[in-house]
């Protein structure tokens, strides 16, 4: 499914596969240049055990673009979203760009 939040006063979108319960959600960080799609056929699997989430980064796929590029702002944009979607319990993965958001 394809939503939309808005975190930090961007507009961010994110693909989401699997229920909302009492599963913990695996959040997906896309590399640059590239965006949360990359991840569809690694979600659909993972959905059976888990609530997956993939963002877009501000800039990137359908996400709206801002005057601020860091890590630091990324990585609030990450932790509002998972605020605004009530997720607890969470698991980060990343590749590239999104590895290095998920280790800081």
């Amino acid at each position: 499914t394809s939503r939309f939040v808005t975190v930090n006063g961007v507009r961010l979108h994110y693909l989401e596969w699997g229920a909302r319960d009492d599963r913990p959600t695996l959040v997906l960080l896309h590399p640059a240049p590239l965006n949360a799609r990359v991840w569809s056929a690694f979600a659909a699997t993972m959905a059976g055990d888990y609530h997956v989430i993939a963002p877009d980064a501000r800039g990137f796929g359908d996400s709206a673009h801002s005057g601020a590029y860091d890590d630091d702002v990324f990585i609030e944009d990450v932790g509002g979203l998972l605020k605004a979607i009530g997720a607890t319990r969470v698991i980060l993965c990343g590749n590239s760009m999104g590895g290095t958001l998920a280790y800081a």
